[in-house]
């Protein structure tokens, strides 16, 4: 089985953060990768996939392709969902019990957002027990000292997981469209979840957020709530 991770939202920031992973067999993934080329070659569109970037082009192209790879079966994307919470007093949680009291508050943050990813993969891993795992996962920029590449790698090796690879995002069509699908998704969980995202979006943005939700929500497993344990 092949899996692709990506996050959304700004962990302890916005009311919600996300991890999003599209899992299929091998052949679904030739399936889909020649889907997405065949969208791009019909729309001549040969940029990044980011849900962030909003044209009337990009609309287009990710309607498509929400449309087309909707369409296809075998594969499914299992959502975590991080709802901040607050302690007694009021104030944010902070993360403070991750890492030593010498760490800075971003090295205790990094620390918890792998402590979530590891939580996440664990649960996708743990679908389908008896299945060889490859993850490929969007790097991003660590802080100094946060060996969270390690700790994930290491994390799967329990699973028996050969292959975790952490990779640019712009060099991967499937991880790009986990974060169009991600993004959509993630609108469409504030809708229902009441909460306000931080960055209310535009009109267009909610609109191909529900055209791409309706299109692949037979995928997307029910997504797994997480929150932190106040201390």
């Amino acid at each position: 089985m092949f899996g692709y991770t990506d996050e959304s939202g700004r962990l302890g920031k916005d009311p919600l953060f996300f991890f999003g992973t599209l899992w299929c067999t091998r052949q679904r993934r030739i399936d889909m990768l020649k889907t997405i080329q065949a969208v791009r070659d019909n729309h001549n569109f040969w940029d990044a996939l980011h849900f962030s970037e909003m044209s009337s082009k990009r609309a287009d192209v990710y309607r498509a392709i929400g449309d087309a790879l909707g369409k296809l079966p075998d594969w499914f994307m299992d959502v975590l969902i991080y709802r901040k919470t607050v302690d007694p007093s009021g104030r944010p949680y902070e993360f403070a019990h991750y890492g030593t009291p010498q760490d800075p508050p971003e090295l205790k943050k990094a620390r918890a957002y792998n402590k979530l990813l590891k939580d996440h993969l664990n649960h996708v891993v743990r679908i389908k027990p008896r299945e060889t795992w490859a993850f490929y996962i969007e790097d991003r920029n660590r802080p100094r000292d946060d060996n969270g590449k390690t700790y994930i790698k290491e994390a799967m090796q329990s699973y028996f997981v050969p292959v975790v690879e952490f990779v640019p995002k712009r060099h991967d069509d499937l991880l790009q469209v986990v974060d169009i699908f991600l993004g959509a998704y993630t609108l469409d969980a504030y809708r229902q979840s009441g909460c306000r995202p931080t960055n209310p979006p535009g009109l267009r943005k909610q609109d191909v957020s529900e055209t791409i939700v309706a299109a692949i929500q037979h995928h997307i497993r029910q997504p797994w709530w997480w929150e932190a344990r106040r201390r």
